[in-house]
């Protein structure tokens, strides 16, 4: 599967997250946030010409952006950029809170009645992702450079 899908499919959840957002769902809206940084990390693995399966991507990765930064080159990563890093963590450490029903005190809370996702701090996560979608396709026009240049 080309890159370009993956980039396409991040760009499409972090526009639909922002509609939902626009909606007033905060919590499917982070969602959808958290997925398109995850595509666009996985955009960049397969622009870096890695042979890795759909299958290896949906499943072997799961959803945690951090995994699939950990699987990156260190030369793409840098200047490390830690307001980048900051957006890894906080959106691997939200992305459960707004997808599955939690246990608060006794009673338990769907997502979406969840009052800690309010308006306010969807726009973060949602900026957050889109950042991290800027810094991929960034990282992968430098990948593409290299990969290229090893054609014969």
């Amino acid at each position: 599967m080309s890159f370009d899908a993956w980039f396409g499919q991040a760009e499409d959840d972090l526009n639909a997250s922002k509609v939902l957002l626009a909606g007033g769902h905060p919590s499917q809206a982070i969602w959808l946030a958290t997925q398109a940084s995850e595509k666009a990390h996985k955009a960049l693995l397969f622009a870096l010409g890695l042979k890795i399966t759909d299958e290896t991507f949906k499943k072997g990765f799961g959803h945690k952006v951090g995994v699939l930064v950990a699987s990156l080159p260190d030369e793409l990563q840098a200047p490390v950029d830690t307001a980048m890093a900051g957006a890894v963590s906080a959106l691997d450490n939200v992305q459960d809170q707004c997808r599955y029903p939690a246990i608060r005190g006794a009673v338990l809370i769907a997502p979406f009645k969840n009052v800690a996702f309010g308006e306010a701090q969807a726009r973060d996560f949602v900026e957050k992702a889109a950042s991290l979608l800027t810094w991929c396709q960034d990282r992968a026009r430098r990948a593409r450079v290299a990969v290229d240049a090893m054609k014969p």
